[in-house]
């Protein structure tokens, strides 16, 4: 069964299910807790997308909520990666839409801070220990670049490319599309492997994790499947925090990524 709801500019057509999430969202939206990082360079949206822009809102706090994300994502992280996800979407960036990555550098490396949700179900699929570069911090991160032999993490948004056996056995080569940011990241040799410093036994001797040459390193034990897993055009998000990243990238366009949400 189908209901539709008249949103100016567009008509939508909505399942059962995500009609639930929509008039739950709404209607928690006032009262909730949640504390959704507020872009300091952000202009005011054009008025008239406004009930767009609310709708869209109330769609990414309804599925985080009913979803249970609260117990492993940051809001901030997911709501800004679902508004990506919604901009690559419109640019026909991602072959394989039904997968996102959201990998937290704002949490210390001792946390699983590395999640993907499958989009069709909601669920949280995968949520595992993740490193980051040698020289973008110890326990924690802190500096980010774009720039070769920097030792450092990337930040934004990326695709999933091709595999490949490497120095690194199974890896996967990943495609940054953030300029300034991450657009070198295959130049730089930046792409998911496994490594023997990412794991619990690994934080129990040494607090942290071990750290790469820039790389979003995983588990040995369970690379190669989560390489399968997200391999061949899925979005990854690498979410920092940084004031200036989140008011810059075009892929963080929220009218935009909401006309598409309705549109679609």
């Amino acid at each position: 069964m189908h209901y539709y709801l008249f949103c100016r500019p567009f008509v939508i057509k909505l399942k059962m299910k995500y009609l639930l999430v929509l008039f739950l969202s709404v209607s928690i939206l006032a009262f909730s807790s949640i504390r959704t990082e507020k872009n300091p360079f952000e202009g005011e949206p054009d008025g008239a997308l406004l009930p767009v822009i609310y709708q869209f809102e109330s769609h990414i706090k309804g599925l985080y909520l009913i979803n249970h994300y609260d117990d492993k994502i940051n809001y901030d992280a997911f709501r800004f990666a679902m508004m990506g996800y919604y901009n690559m979407r419109a640019q026909n960036l991602l072959e394989k839409d039904s997968l996102v990555t959201i990998i937290d550098f704002t949490l210390p490396s001792n946390q699983k801070r590395m999640h993907i949700i499958n989009l069709n179900t909601g669920k949280i699929v995968v949520s595992t220990l993740v490193a980051h570069g040698m020289n973008t911090g110890e326990e924690m991160p802190n500096r980010f670049s774009n720039k070769d032999k920097s030792k450092q993490s990337c930040m934004g948004f990326f695709y999933t490319s091709e595999t490949y056996d490497g120095r690194h056995e199974y890896s996967l080569k990943i495609d940054g599309i953030d300029t300034l940011y991450n657009n070198n990241a295959r130049n730089r040799g930046i792409v998911f492997h496994g490594a023997d410093y990412v794991s619990e036994d690994y934080i129990k001797y040494n607090g942290r994790l071990g750290r790469s040459f820039g790389c979003p390193a995983l588990p040995q034990k369970t690379n190669q499947y989560i390489v399968d897993l997200i391999k061949g055009g899925s979005m990854v998000f690498i979410y920092s925090g940084n004031p200036k990243y989140l008011a810059s990238s075009k892929y963080l366009d929220l009218e935009r990524a909401a006309e598409y949400f309705c549109e679609n």
